[in-house]
């Protein structure tokens, strides 16, 4: 039995019930690190600002405004009336040049009127957000992944990879439900790296749970991965843990703590 530990030891909830801590001298709390690809621009880059379902919802409006519009106008406006061929393709047109406000048809009712400043405005709203999108997709080279982050870890049924002889794995059974068959430790950063290269479909892992700081110094040396999702506990690495209750703890506990504080404050290594 040991009456202090140094090293990189987490801070957590159970601990503290059975060991004094002294105070943080690294910030730290769990990520996921999962596979990244880089997503380049393409042929068909000007479909992905939006989804199918905006752009099928975009055609719809589209076409439902040149039909109320046509409604309203062709009574008496006379270019919106003709032969059916022609109203069909005046009203198609009318509505599909607003994209580029380079309608040339005059609407001369009221309500006309209304509904085309309305659409206008909308228009106005989807030409900026898709530019915007565009150009981000253009001028960015993204890094895309499956997972993205420790909720779409929860809901798959992928195995999941941690630090072995850490608390992660007892920690995501309990906080988040995860069934342990699903748990895969991992001692070396080369089994975490061979672990994820392989994916769940050859024996790996689609992720790994580890503390930030491990993660940081696991991606200094590795580019296809990354830290996907948000940190999603807070805590740190108590540099000194003694056994509560004896009756020097405090002290000792209290004294590293000053020291690490002037540290900190300092900059000192």
């Amino acid at each position: 039995v040991y009456d202090a530990a140094v090293g990189d030891i987490a801070i957590t909830t159970n601990r503290t019930r059975l060991a004094d801590f002294s105070q943080p001298f690294i910030e730290s709390g769990l990520v996921v690190v999962a596979p990244v690809w880089k997503s380049n621009s393409s042929t068909w880059a000007f479909l992905r600002p939006f989804s199918p379902l905006m752009w099928c919802v975009s055609g719809i409006f589209f076409i439902l405004v040149g039909a109320v519009v046509w409604t309203l106008e062709h009574r008496i406006n006379d270019e919106f009336r003709g032969p059916p061929k022609k109203q069909i393709v005046t009203a198609l047109w009318f509505s599909f040049s607003t994209i580029f406000f380079s309608h040339r048809e005059n609407t001369l009712s009221a309500l006309g009127r209304m509904v085309l400043i309305l659409w206008l405005f909308v228009v106005m709203i989807l030409n900026s957000s898709y530019t915007a999108s565009l150009t981000s997709i253009l001028t960015v080279q993204k890094l895309y992944s499956p997972v993205k982050g420790i909720d779409s870890l929860m809901a798959g049924k992928e195995p999941i990879g941690y630090q072995e002889n850490s608390y992660v794995g007892n920690y995501l059974t309990a906080e988040y439900s995860i069934h342990k068959d699903r748990l895969i430790p991992l001692s070396l950063s080369e089994d975490l790296e061979k672990a994820l290269k392989d994916g769940p479909k050859h024996g790996g892992v689609a992720a790994v749970v580890v503390e930030r700081a491990y993660a940081e110094l696991f991606l200094s040396t590795r580019c296809d991965f990354s830290i996907v999702g948000q940190e999603f506990t807070k805590n740190g690495w108590g540099f000194v843990s003694l056994p509560t209750g004896l009756s020097f703890s405090s002290r000792y506990v209290n004294s590293y703590s000053k020291t690490i504080r002037k540290r900190q404050a300092t900059k000192d290594p």
